[in-house]
């Protein structure tokens, strides 16, 4: 426990101190996350425009000067090997272009995740599965 002053009390401090401290950041990152998430999705500042095959794409509102909007992509990849024994879904959140690889969403360019993730990969991830959108692979839509 910790004294008024912000001070560790003697039973804290026997406490594993790395994991105390992993465990302390850890929780607020995802909570920081999570009110990011839900403020998108409260202000709808994130929708879903189309199918493509195996792709679903999704567009958000940007904060950041110079942009308008940012688009997210699901691809979804085929499982059934015995490394990947389900379908998996890949996704980007606008990395820029090859032309201007400084544009795009740098939270997303940068996460130190694996995968990697940004807020609006995480509301995209929600809004997809309140839309009820397909997760699974489809061969036929491939053969197009």
């Amino acid at each position: 426990m910790r004294s008024d002053e912000g001070r560790l009390d003697v039973e804290e401090a026997r406490l594993p101190t790395l994991l105390y401290y992993y465990e302390v950041y850890d929780m607020s990152k995802a909570s920081s996350m999570m009110d990011k998430v839900e403020k998108i999705l409260e202000k709808k500042e994130i929708s879903y425009m189309e199918t493509q095959g195996n792709m679903h794409i999704f567009q958000a509102k940007a904060h950041a000067p110079g942009y308008d909007y940012y688009m997210i992509t699901a691809q979804i990849k085929l499982g059934g090997s015995t490394t990947n024994p389900t379908d998996t879904i890949e996704w980007l959140c606008d990395e820029g272009s090859v032309q201007e690889p400084e544009k795009g969403c740098h939270a997303f360019k940068y996460s130190r995740d694996r995968p990697r993730t940004c807020k609006h990969v995480e509301s995209a991830k929600r809004l997809m599965k309140t839309m009820g959108l397909r997760t699974e692979y489809n061969e036929r839509l491939d053969e197009q």
